[in-house]
Order: structure tokens, then sequence, then C-alpha cells
């Protein structure tokens, strides 16, 4: 007779199992199609292999779900993956008689060509692609942290031909994975299944989510692997483990050629969770600050090696450097008319980010886009993400100053981990919401039960329309 615990490890390798039948078969399917043009089927098939294979990775990462949940996710996520390529292949993808091109409007085309430039330069140079990718002329632009989604992006290229939709697919594949793992950081903080689940789905609607992975966009990939480096910490927090470790140093790592600057709060997250979580001798709180020390020994190491592989590491060095020190916010006349425009620095941070947050939380009203549909498309988006990231910081607010005694451990460092998340890219980046959008993953893990609760939502929707009716007005009066 089967124990509860054999018969769910038994679904666990047949669950495994069955997603490395449906890889070798997309990829045999792929190798067969990928020269003959059919893009088409080719980009059908690769839908419906990736939607087995979130059936199977939900299997595995919630098999407490009831079918009829993961049902309703398979089907949530079939409407996503139709609209992403839909909107992809209407307003970026050309295909005339002189072949394939993506269009210029965003990063699409730079992450394509790169990867495109990837497969042709990889039977010459080998292991110094990296470098020589970046170095001839009409590349990848210099800095380091751009090539890790454009390699990405060649292997796809590789298995299943220079078919832009399927990057599309497997951007929206790993969005979903994302969430699945943000259900597992729910119930990691101590909320019920119903409420994970909630969650789940709640991020899933994100409108930004939704916006970046239907693009040619490394945030998708950036997300998900911050949120597997996030519970790897949490869980090694609680039990040391070597793999775990080892784990955490591989996932940081894989951030250097992504977002390099992302790695900061999750650094801060392993010193903190560790000694937070858990209460500790000082002999055991110095073993965890001489842990977090030889992580980030190994992710310079790892640096150095990517490094060590460029051609022109020099110039790469450089222009990171620049691109992290260069604070000049940007962006329209919202800035321009004196709200937030300064730089930040050591005197005037105090005042100039917090006006920078109501820019970046506020982008793009109060105007509404274009003429062109995509602008529109684009600009309505970016009105219910600010809609959507306002009332989850409004939850948030309201779960810290009446609540906050309910809240677990766990998720008084994730509402630490979103804050770092948020505030960050006000100093690192020019503003812009997909530079936040990780932060709300977390913030939901602090906000979910004030959000589930009829009272606290509608307060939550109020408040945010309060707040972004005086951004207008404020605007409105500058202007």
């Amino acid at each position: 007779m089967l124990l509860p615990q054999d018969n769910q490890k038994g679904q666990s390798l047949q669950a495994f199992a069955s997603i490395i039948v449906v890889f070798f078969v997309w990829v045999l399917v792929c190798h067969f199609l990928k020269e003959t043009g059919h893009h088409y089927i080719v980009t059908v098939v690769t839908g419906l292999s990736l939607l087995a294979t979130s059936f199977f990775i939900t299997q595995l990462s919630a098999p407490e779900l009831p079918n009829k949940f993961g049902m309703l996710l398979m089907g949530l996520l079939a409407i996503k993956m139709i609209f992403s390529v839909a909107y992809f292949n209407h307003f970026f993808v050309l295909r005339e008689s002189v072949g394939l091109s993506i269009t210029s409007y965003g990063d699409n085309y730079l992450y394509h060509n790169a990867a495109v430039e990837f497969l042709e330069i990889w039977p010459k140079y080998g292991m110094n692609m990296i470098g020589e990718a970046h170095c001839l002329p009409g590349h990848m632009p210099t800095a380091v942290s751009n090539w890790g989604y454009a390699a990405f992006l060649a292997v796809i290229y590789w298995f299943a031909g220079i078919v832009p939709e399927v990057g599309i697919l497997f951007n929206t594949f790993l969005a979903f994975s994302f969430c699945l793992l943000s259900y597992k950081l729910f119930a990691l903080a101590g909320l019920s299944t119903r409420q994970s689940f909630a969650g789940l789905v709640i991020l899933f609607f994100s409108p930004g989510l939704w916006l970046w992975s239907s693009l040619l966009y490394k945030d998708s990939l950036i997300f998900l692997i911050v949120m597997a480096c996030v519970l790897t910490v949490l869980r090694l927090a609680v039990r040391f483990s070597l793999t775990r470790l080892l784990l955490v140093i591989v996932l940081l790592s894989s951030l250097l050629p992504l977002r390099y600057p992302y790695i900061a709060p999750l650094l801060a997250l392993l010193l903190l969770g560790s000694t937070y979580l858990q209460k500790k001798t000082f002999k055991q709180m110095a073993s965890t600050l001489l842990m977090t020390c030889w992580v980030l020994i190994a992710v310079i190491v790892i640096q150095l090696i990517f490094d060590l592989m460029s051609t022109c590491i020099h110039a790469d060095a450089i222009d990171s450097a620049v691109a992290v020190m260069d604070l000049t916010p940007v962006g329209g006349a919202f800035m321009s008319n004196g709200l937030g425009s300064m730089q930040p620095n050591i005197t005037n941070f105090w005042y100039t980010l917090p006006a920078r947050a109501v820019y970046i939380l506020t982008i793009p009203m109060p105007w509404f886009g274009g003429n062109d549909a995509i602008e529109r498309i684009d600009y309505l988006f970016s009105h219910l993400d600010a809609v959507y990231d306002a009332t989850l910081l409004m939850a948030v607010c309201i779960m810290f100053f009446r609540n906050r005694s309910s809240a677990s451990r766990v998720q008084n460092i994730l509402l630490i981990t979103g804050v770092a998340y948020f505030v960050m890219p006000l100093f690192f980046y020019f503003p812009g919401r997909r530079y936040i959008t990780m932060a709300f993953a977390f913030f939901l893990a602090y906000s979910l039960p004030v959000l589930l609760q009829k009272r606290g939502a509608i307060t939550s929707v109020i408040m945010a329309a309060i707040f972004i009716s005086i951004v207008q007005f404020t605007y409105m009066l500058k202007s």
C-alpha cells in the first residue's frame, strides 16, 4: 500500500518524465520543420508543447491545487499565448520576399538581431562569441549586462528556427512559471492555499507582466530567476544545504549578463533572512556573514570569467560603470515641469526620490498616446498598470499601518525586498515601470490579507484613485 508521500513522489517523477518527453518531441518536430519555412506550424507546436509543460509544472509546483484550478490556469495561459503572439506578430514582425525583420519600436529588434548574430558567430568563435558579439560593428550594444537574453533567445532559435513568435511563447511560459513560483512564495509566507491561488491569479493579470512578456524583452526571464533565488534563499536561511547554496550562486550568476544590479537585494535577503528568520547565536551570525561573503566572492569570480570571454572587456567595463552611475532622469513633460527632474544625490534624495517614484508610477499619464494603434495599446496597458500598481501600494500601506502585527516574519522580509526592488531603479535606471514590476510580487505577498477582504480591497481602490487624481491635479497646476 502506497503512503501519501510515496504517491506524491511518484506523481512528481511522472510529471518530470512527461516534461522531458514533451521537450524531446518538440525538438524533433522543430528539427523537421524549421528549414521548411512553416513558421506558423512551428509556433502552434511550440505553444501546445509549452501548454503541456506548464500543466506538468503546475502538478510539480502545486500538487495540492484541485484539478479545476489547474485547468483554469491552463485556459488563462492559452488565452495569454494567443494574445501575445497576435499582438507581437501584427505590430512587430515583417515577413517579406527578402526575408524576416523586426520593427524598431522598442528593444525587440536589438535582441532578435543579436540572437541571429549569435547563431552566426558561434561556429566561428565558439566560447568567445560573447566578446565578438559586442565588438564587431553593428552587433549588440557594448554593455556586458546585455548579452544574456540574446544568448537565451539564440538557443531557442537554434532549436526552432528563427521564428520570433516562438520567443514570445517562451516569454509567456516564463512569466507563467514566475507566477507559479510566486504561489509557492505566498504559501511559504504563511498564506492559505486559497489565498496563495488568488494571489497567483492577481499577479497573472498584472498589465505590466502581460505587456513585457508579449515582447522580446528579458524581463520574464529575470523575474523567474529572481523569484527562484528568493525561494532558495529563504529555504537556505531556515536550513543550510550545500545544494541550496550552490543553486543560489548559480542563480545570482545567471543575473550578471541580464541585469546585474538585481543581485544586490538578493544578497541582502540572504544576510537578513539568515539572521531574522531564526534566532541565532553570535557564532551562527558570524557564520551567516561569512557565507554571504563567499557567495559574493563566487559571483565576482564568475563575472571575471565572463569578462575574460570578451575580447573588448576594457570598453565593456567602462560602459557598465557609466551606466550604473548615470542618474539623469528622462521622460517627458511631467519630469521637465520640476517634479523629480533633479538628479538624486546625498543632500536631495529625500525629496527627489519620492518625486521620481510618483513619476515612475504614473507613466504615461496623463497622455493617452500617439495616433498609431501600437502606441495606443502600449499606453492603455501602461495606464491599467498604473492603476494596478497604485492599488497594490495602497494595500501595502493599509497592511503596514493597520495589520502589521499579523504579518509573518517572511512577509516582513518580503516587504523589505519589495521596497529594495522598487527604490533601486530610481537610482540606477531611467524611470520606467518595467524596472519596478518585480517589486509588486513581493508587495502582493505582504498585502494579500488586505486585498482579499472586501473592505480592504475597496479601501485600496479608493486610495489609489485619490492618489492618481492628486498626481494629475498637480500636473495640471505645473503645466
